[in-house]
């Protein structure tokens, strides 16, 4: 087959009012360096107008959300099913353990890569933790879709201070009655062994 084409990514970060506008180019391997990059995202950065709120989170009770949740999927057909849509993943980023189905909500066990372990301490949440947990969500998607899930927006995120996370639950809900009946929006808390909270994620 043919060979992958890569590409050089540029991230441009410009200061404005209350904060920092951003891109993201990419020019592609063997362009001139006088090419023409392509944009293909661009973003703000804002400042926060007060001081940052410090978050009370609940404990979560993964056995009553397991009891909810008692439909084992097959994780073999879930990556099949991943990759006809076209999205790879390599060995680091092996990190769902096992996904549970209930109605309109989903459970998802995730276990960072051995070879990553070492370096959770540097993180308040891992990216490769973060990325499995968001692809939980793509399992309450009908069957008949077939195009990539891609989340492209987010109402609010709240972060727990517990970092050095190597083992997690990612609970999905469905939400309704506020977006398009072609469009997937879900709710999505990450929480440790012991129901403590670390991350939450809404209207994603």
């Amino acid at each position: 087959g043919e060979a992958a084409l890569g590409a050089t990514l540029q991230v441009v970060l410009t200061p404005m009012t209350g904060g920092y506008q951003w891109q993201v180019y990419s020019l592609a391997d063997g362009e001139s360096a006088t090419a023409e990059w392509t944009l293909h995202v661009t973003g703000s950065l804002l400042k926060p107008s007060r001081a940052l709120e410090s978050v009370q989170f609940e404990h979560v009770d993964r056995h009553s959300l397991l009891a909810r949740c008692s439909t084992t999927i097959d994780m073999a057909r879930f990556e099949q099913s991943v990759q006809a849509q076209g999205i790879i993943y390599g060995p680091q980023f092996q990190a769902v353990r096992a996904i549970y189905l209930g109605e309109d909500e989903a459970l998802g066990e995730l276990v960072l890569p051995q070879s990553l372990q070492a370096d959770a301490g540097r993180y308040s949440l891992h990216p490769v933790l973060l990325d499995a947990a968001l692809r939980i969500s793509s399992s309450l998607l009908p069957s008949t879709v077939r195009d990539p899930y891609l989340p492209f927006s987010l109402e609010r995120l709240e972060l727990s201070l517990l970092g050095n996370q190597t083992r997690l639950w990612s609970y999905v809900q469905r939400r309704f009655g506020d977006s398009r009946p072609d469009s997937h929006q879900v709710d999505l808390t990450l929480f440790n062994e012991v129901g403590e909270v670390v991350a939450r994620l809404t209207n994603f």
